[in-house]
Protein backbone atom coordinates (compact mmCIF):
# COMPACT_ATOMS: atom_id res chain seq x y z
CA UNK A 1 0.00 0.00 0.00
CA UNK A 2 1.25 3.01 -0.92
CA UNK A 3 0.49 6.76 0.74
CA UNK A 4 0.20 10.08 -0.58
CA UNK A 5 3.33 11.99 0.76
CA UNK A 6 1.64 14.55 3.16
CA UNK A 7 2.12 18.30 2.44
CA UNK A 8 1.65 21.01 5.30
CA UNK A 9 3.26 24.15 3.67
CA UNK A 10 3.76 24.80 0.19
CA UNK A 11 7.09 26.00 -1.12
CA UNK A 12 6.48 29.66 -1.02
CA UNK A 13 5.66 29.61 1.95
CA UNK A 14 8.91 27.44 3.39
CA UNK A 15 10.64 30.26 1.27
CA UNK A 16 9.47 32.93 3.13
CA UNK A 17 10.06 31.40 7.11
CA UNK A 18 13.49 30.72 5.44
CA UNK A 19 13.64 34.24 4.54
CA UNK A 20 12.40 35.90 7.79
CA UNK A 21 14.76 32.93 9.80
CA UNK A 22 17.80 34.41 7.86
CA UNK A 23 16.22 38.15 8.54
CA UNK A 24 15.90 37.38 12.64
CA UNK A 25 19.94 35.58 12.58
CA UNK A 26 21.23 38.24 10.79
CA UNK A 27 19.51 41.75 12.18
CA UNK A 28 18.07 40.48 15.79
CA UNK A 29 20.99 37.60 16.47
CA UNK A 30 20.71 34.98 19.08
CA UNK A 31 21.90 35.58 22.80
CA UNK A 32 25.09 33.25 23.49
CA UNK A 33 25.82 32.94 27.59
CA UNK A 34 29.76 31.02 26.79
CA UNK A 35 32.65 33.23 25.76
CA UNK A 36 34.23 30.20 24.52
CA UNK A 37 31.06 29.60 22.20
CA UNK A 38 31.12 33.92 21.13
CA UNK A 39 34.91 33.72 20.25
CA UNK A 40 34.26 30.55 17.97
CA UNK A 41 31.52 32.03 16.14
CA UNK A 42 33.46 35.13 15.83
CA UNK A 43 36.38 33.47 14.23
CA UNK A 44 33.99 31.59 11.87
CA UNK A 45 32.63 35.32 10.86
CA UNK A 46 29.53 36.10 12.98
CA UNK A 47 29.03 39.82 14.17
CA UNK A 48 29.94 39.25 18.27
CA UNK A 49 28.76 41.80 20.74
CA UNK A 50 30.47 40.73 23.95
CA UNK A 51 28.81 43.21 26.60
CA UNK A 52 25.33 41.81 25.93
CA UNK A 53 26.05 38.33 24.78
CA UNK A 54 24.48 38.82 21.37
CA UNK A 55 26.02 37.08 17.91
CA UNK A 56 24.39 38.02 14.71
CA UNK A 57 24.52 35.27 12.10
CA UNK A 58 25.28 36.91 7.97
CA UNK A 59 22.88 35.23 6.06
CA UNK A 60 25.70 34.23 3.68
CA UNK A 61 27.77 32.24 6.12
CA UNK A 62 24.28 30.77 6.91
CA UNK A 63 23.63 29.53 3.81
CA UNK A 64 27.27 28.77 3.35
CA UNK A 65 26.98 26.35 6.57
CA UNK A 66 23.48 25.02 5.05
CA UNK A 67 25.06 23.86 1.91
CA UNK A 68 27.75 21.76 4.17
CA UNK A 69 25.23 19.93 5.64
CA UNK A 70 24.21 16.82 4.36
CA UNK A 71 20.99 16.35 2.09
CA UNK A 72 20.05 13.33 4.38
CA UNK A 73 20.75 11.70 7.76
CA UNK A 74 19.68 8.54 9.68
CA UNK A 75 18.42 8.93 13.42
CA UNK A 76 18.97 5.46 15.57
CA UNK A 77 17.90 4.90 18.75
CA UNK A 78 19.94 4.10 21.94
CA UNK A 79 20.22 0.60 20.77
Amino acid sequence: MRLNRLEVLTQEEIRKIHAASLDILENCGMKIFSDKVLKILEEGGCIVDYDSKVCKFPAELVERCIDLAPSQFQLYDRD
